[in-house]
């Protein structure tokens, strides 16, 4: 997490073998907590797709994201090339 933004700059990562088994839940928890000690009112996370539809990671870490019930909302800029 970047103290000065709050921004999670390399996102949650959980290599394919543990997945399902709430390790990226538990860590997104924890930056949180970290995060609101700090005293952030919000963190962000940002996530640049591969292509215009995004791949199917990017689609996974946008689902992880949301299910982990975001109180903010997501937003998707598109920038030219």
């Amino acid at each position: 997490m970047n103290i000065h933004n709050f921004n999670i700059d390399y996102g949650i990562h959980v290599i394919k073998p543990h997945w399902r088994r709430r390790i990226g839940t538990a860590l997104l928890a924890k930056i949180l907590e970290l995060a609101k000690s700090m005293g952030a009112s919000k963190i962000s996370v940002v996530r640049v797709f591969r292509n215009i539809k995004g791949t199917y990671s990017d689609m996974r870490a946008a689902k992880f994201y949301k299910a982990n019930n975001p109180s903010t909302k997501m937003s998707i800029y598109r920038l030219n090339d």
